[in-house]
């Protein structure tokens, strides 16, 4: 068993901690310039498993200074059935309410991501 999975399994385990999440990531379509659009661009989504966190102790040395704002979170979510990795500019919806992505940092087991540690904001 890798790592990756016991990652997955240890967020599968922490019952009610854990909640159901989507992470989400819009693309938008090629620009046009005869009228100054973007076509309909696509949308990938990946359910997963997410734990917030209000405390805001150590964010701003994870995340940058001056990043983190009152009302910011942490969240953190297992790589394990991502189908994209998380970056600033997606969105996570965790129990009704939406966040977007403003910064991330990995957690790796040699090359591969298993955990992903995200400043969200409302």
């Amino acid at each position: 068993m890798s790592l990756l999975d016991d990652v997955g399994g240890a967020f599968a385990d922490l019952g009610d901690l854990a909640a159901p999440a989507v992470l989400s990531r819009i693309t938008p379509g090629a620009y046009d310039p005869a009228t100054g659009t973007n076509a309909a661009g696509t949308t990938q989504t990946c359910p997963c498993l997410a734990v917030l966190d209000a405390s805001q102790k150590g964010l701003g040395y994870v995340f940058g200074d001056g990043l983190v704002q009152s009302g910011d979170l942490s969240a953190l979510i297992p790589a394990k059935g991502l189908t994209f990795d998380p970056a600033p500019g997606d969105s996570l919806a965790v129990a009704g309410s939406a966040f977007s992505v403003i910064g991330v940092v990995p957690t790796f087991s040699g090359a591969t991501p298993v955990l992903f540690k995200m400043l969200v904001r409302r």
